[in-house]
């Protein structure tokens, strides 16, 4: 399964690099990163995405994946 996870947090983004290490990820700071990739055309089976970005928000990040075409199913999270 291919994963993306956002989250400013470095510490966060360790504990899911290790709690899913059988998984393909992707971990990224900034969710303004992450809809540069899925521009891109990458495609993820799975989103984990923190609610408070210091520029923006999860809330916001859900609405701009939602617009696009075949959005992966997304899980917020919080620390």
């Amino acid at each position: 399964m291919k994963i993306l996870a956002i989250d400013d947090d470095v510490k966060i983004l360790d504990f899911i690099a290790q709690a899913l290490d059988e998984h393909e990820l992707v971990l990224l700071e900034d969710p303004r990163l992450a809809v540069v990739h899925l521009n891109e055309g990458v495609v993820f089976d799975l989103v984990l995405c923190d609610i408070k970005f210091p520029e923006t928000t999860g809330f916001e990040f859900l609405k701009v994946l939602r617009d696009m075409e075949n959005s992966p199913p997304v899980v917020l999270i919080t620390g």
